[in-house]
């Protein structure tokens, strides 16, 4: 039996989103792997490179997790930092392109994924789950 309530009844666009954002984080290991193994891109030579990359790997998780548990917190912060990643994006792009074209498809990819999720997330339907979920949480806090 499926409990009551709209965190238990997710629309569809809402689950899409959050397989595309795993997704994301997938293709994002897979590029850091291509990275570290193509000549001229070595992303692990320092310590600080390996911190950058499983720091945002396991933000981007949770950020992936707390939009399938219905926080609009999160929705809002992976649209800035998708905003902030592709105004700094002109920097590193020209170079990703030119030192390997594979990892310029995998870049090409996960922003083509990243704007599907934010189109899921951001759509009438997903608006009033999120909304929703917000009612019956308040709905709760005033009930205990």
């Amino acid at each position: 039996m499926i409990p009551p309530g709209p965190l238990f009844h997710k629309p569809k666009s809402i689950i899409a989103a959050k397989n595309i954002l795993y997704a994301c984080i997938f293709l994002a290991i897979v590029s850091s792997l291509v990275g570290e193994f193509s000549s001229g891109l070595h992303n692990y030579t320092s310590l600080q490179g390996l911190i950058t990359s499983i720091v945002t790997f396991v933000v981007l998780f949770i950020i992936a997790r707390n939009i399938g548990l219905g926080r609009k917190w999160a929705r809002t912060l992976f649209l800035i930092l998708f905003i902030l990643w592709v105004l700094a994006m002109p920097m590193y792009a020209t170079f990703i392109f030119r030192a390997s074209l594979v990892l310029g498809f995998l870049l090409v990819l996960q922003s083509g994924l990243q704007i599907m999720a934010l189109a899921f997330l951001f759509n009438n339907k997903s608006s009033l789950w999120f909304n929703g979920i917000k009612e019956s949480n308040d709905k709760l806090i005033k009930e205990t």
